[in-house]
């Protein structure tokens, strides 16, 4: 999917929890940009982007 994205950017993210998730994001190219306190109780989101 990121693959045929448009934008300049594109941003995904993830449980803090799923550890897992987030290697793959990185082995892909994507950066941590940020987090969210709030959506799932004691589990930030983490945000990833990946930018051309």
């Amino acid at each position: 999917m990121a693959a045929s994205c448009t934008s300049p950017k594109l941003l995904t993210s993830t449980n803090v929890s799923d550890q897992p998730m987030q290697r793959l994001l990185l082995r892909a190219g994507w950066s941590p940009v940020g987090l969210l306190h709030g959506l799932d109780e004691g589990d930030p989101e983490l945000f990833h982007l990946r930018g051309r």
